[in-house]
């Protein structure tokens, strides 16, 4: 049974879509990605530390989120901003 939309042509949009979104998140992480912050506190506190806040700043670590989050696609005007995955009700 095929389900309703699954056609050829429609896998080849979403692998057209999809392929550069998962290149870059691919990339980022190759690039450290979101492990950019145990990087930096390791460097900054190499003999460990009480409290994350003593070795990055709030706006560190959501400066270093929200790049990531742009990245792979989940930042809040990016969703807000793409279309809808699923059609509008049919009309009859």
């Amino acid at each position: 049974m095929q389900m309703l939309g699954v056609t050829s042509e429609a896998l080849q949009t979403y692998d057209l879509e999809r392929r550069p979104v998962t290149a870059a998140i691919v990339l980022a992480n190759r690039g450290d990605g979101p492990d950019k912050v145990l990087d930096v506190v390791a460097a900054r506190a190499p003999n460990g530390f009480k409290r994350i806040e003593d070795v990055l700043t709030k706006d560190e670590l959501e400066s270093t989120a929200a790049s990531y989050k742009k990245t792979a696609g989940m930042d809040i005007d990016g969703l807000n901003n793409r279309p809808s995955i699923i059609p509008p009700p049919n009309p009859s």
